[in-house]
C-alpha cells in the first residue's frame, strides 16, 4: 500500500468514526493558507464542526493525515460561517492547540475572542513546557516565565495589561545563577545588566556570546531595528517609476521583505507579492537592497538579525486630458 492510499483511508476512517459518534458533524477543507477548497487533493487541513447549542459549535481542525491540529469551542451564527476560517467567528472556552507529530503546541482559554488567564506554549517537536503566560482581555499581564527543555526556569517578564514593567526581565542560567536583569526601558530604549556565572557583571553580548538566538533572524525583538534616517523622503528621492511601466500604464504594490544585520545593513531582501510586475518588482528591490545601515535591533541587549517589510506603492493618476502621470 502507498503513502498516498494510506493517508486516504486514515482520513475516511477518522471522519466515519466521528459522523457515527454525533450524526451532526460538517466538514471544511482548507489549502496550505487556511483559504477554504472544494478540492480536497489541494486541501492541507480539515475542519470538523458539531453544534452544542443554538449558537455554540464544538470546533476541530485537523492536518489532512488526520493528525489533530486544534480543537475548542466557537460561537457563530451558523454552520456556513465556518466555511472561512476568518469568518466572524468568537472563540470561547478551552483550546488546544497540536503539533504535527501529535504532540501539544499551546493551550489556554479564549473569552469574547480574546485570550484570558493562563496560557501555556510548549516546545516544537519534543513538546516539553516551554513558555507560561498570563492574559487580561487578549493583553499580557502579570508574571510570564520561560523554561529550559529540561525545566529549569530560564526567564521571568512582568506586564501590566499589555505594557512591559520597567525592571520586569530577568534571566537565569540552568544552574539557578542571576544571568541578566533589565534597568529600565524609556522610549523604546531598554537598559539591561548582565553577569556571569560567579555573579560579576559583564558586557551583555560577551555573556550570550555563542547562543543560538545571536544566528537567529527574529520577525518581534524586544528594540526593533530602525533607521536613522527619514525613511519616507528616501524612498521618495530614490524610487524611480520604470518609464517603460509609466507608457504600458503599468501599477502594483510590490512588498519587500529583508533583514537588518547586526551591523545594520541591509541583506536579503526579496519580493514577497509575486503576483506584482516584475518590473516594478525590481526598481523595489533596487532601492530597498541600497538603504543606508539602520540601527541594529536588539534581544537581551544583544544587536540580533531582524525581518523587516515595507510596501512601496506604483501608481499612476489620470491628469485632466485623461492621459496617465506618476
Amino acid at each position: 500500500m502507498n503513502k498516498l492510499s494510506f493517508k486516504l483511508i486514515l482520513l475516511l476512517l477518522v471522519l466515519g468514526n466521528i459522523y457515527s459518534a454525533t450524526g451532526q458533524t460538517d466538514t471544511f477543507f482548507y489549502n496550505k493558507n487556511w483559504k477554504p477548497t472544494t478540492q480536497r487533493a489541494k486541501a492541507e487541513f480539515f475542519r470538523l464542526v458539531t453544534p452544542i447549542d443554538e449558537r455554540t459549535y464544538k470546533v476541530k481542525d485537523y492536518y489532512i493525515n488526520g493528525v489533530l491540529q486544534m480543537e475548542g469551542s466557537m460561537i457563530a451564527s451558523g454552520v456556513e460561517a465556518f466555511r472561512d476560517v476568518e469568518g466572524k467567528n468568537i472563540s470561547v472556552g478551552k483550546f488546544t492547540f497540536y503539533q504535527k507529530n501529535g504532540k501539544k503546541e499551546s493551550e489556554g482559554m479564549y473569552e469574547s475572542d480574546n485570550k484570558v488567564g493562563e496560557w501555556k506554549r510548549y516546545y516544537e517537536e519534543t513538546g516539553e513546557l516551554e513558555i507560561i503566560r498570563h492574559y487580561t482581555a487578549g493583553l499580557l499581564d502579570g508574571e510570564c516565565k520561560t523554561f529550559y527543555r529540561t525545566g529549569e526556569l530560564k526567564e521571568e517578564k512582568r506586564y501590566d495589561v499589555g505594557v512591559w514593567v520597567d525592571g520586569g526581565k530577568k534571566m537565569y542560567y540552568k544552574t539557578g545563577e542571576l544571568k541578566l536583569v533589565s534597568k529600565s526601558k524609556k522610549k523604546g530604549a531598554v537598559d539591561y545588566t548582565c553577569y556571569k556565572k560567579d555573579g560579576t557583571e559583564a558586557p551583555c553580548d560577551e555573556v550570550f556570546d555563542g547562543e543560538e538566538y545571536t544566528s537567529t533572524i527574529f520577525t518581534l525583538v524586544e528594540q526593533m531595528p530602525m533607521p536613522e534616517y527619514d525613511i519616507n523622503k528616501y524612498l521618495g528621492e530614490f524610487t524611480r517609476y520604470p518609464r517603460r511601466a509609466i507608457e504600458e500604464n503599468i501599477q502594483g504594490r510590490p512588498i519587500i521583505k529583508f533583514y537588518v544585520d547586526v551591523d545594520g545593513s541591509i541583506k536579503g531582501a526579496e519580493c514577497v507579492t509575486p503576483d506584482v510586475p516584475e518590473i516594478l518588482q525590481k526598481e523595489a528591490l533596487r532601492v530597498i537592497s541600497h538603504m543606508p545601515a539602520w540601527i541594529p535591533g536588539k534581544q537581551n541587549g544583544v544587536p540580533v538579525k531582524v525581518y523587516y517589510t515595507i510596501p512601496l506603492s506604483f501608481k499612476l493618476q489620470s491628469n485632466k486630458k485623461g492621459k496617465k502621470r506618476k
